[in-house]
Parts: C-alpha cells; structure tokens; sequence
C-alpha cells in the first residue's frame, strides 16, 4: 500500500512537472504571440499613416492639376486674343498700305 502511495505520488509529481512544463512553454509562445501582434499593429499604424499621406498628396496634386488647367485655359484664351489682335493689326497695316499706295 505504501509503495502504491509513493508510486501515485511520483505520477502525480511527473504530472506536475509536465502541466508546469507546458505552462512555460506556453507562455513563451503567448509572448511570441504579442510581440507578433505589436509589431504588426506597428506595421499597421505605419501603414495608415503613409496612406494618409499619400491621400494628403493626392489631394494636393488634384489641386495643383486644377490649377495648372485653369492656367492652360487663361493661356489659350489670351493666345486667342491677341491672335485676333494680331489679324486686326496687320489688317490695318494692309490697309494703310493700300490707301498710301
């Protein structure tokens, strides 16, 4: 009875040994686990914010498209203007030749 004891005993103190075991094992691959997660959350928030700058970017070459369209506009207008400027000039260079000829 004795020896059953100590064999019980032994069983239950290996079992032990085994679950502690485990648990270690198991909180180092928790902890491996979170620095996973962290890092990745760190690569996620750096993510977000390249995004965003990009979008801010973005934006602003939208704008800056805009801009340089309205321009092009405000060119091909004045290059029209003075290339009727132009034809009424020499229109009356002609002219005047023509009257002093």
């Amino acid at each position: 009875m004795f020896r059953d004891q100590e064999n019980e005993i032994r069983k239950l103190n290996l079992y032990l040994k085994e679950a502690d075991d485990f648990s270690k094992e198991t909180q180092k691959e928790c902890h491996y686990v979170k620095e996973e997660l962290l890092d990745s959350k760190h690569q996620l928030n750096l993510k977000n914010g390249l995004n965003e700058s990009l979008k801010k970017d973005l934006e602003h070459l939208k704008e800056l498209q805009t801009e340089c369209k309205n321009q092009l506009q405000k060119e091909n207008e004045l290059k029209e203007e003075l290339s009727k400027k132009a034809d009424i000039y020499v229109k009356q260079i002609d002219d005047l030749q023509k009257e002093s000829n």
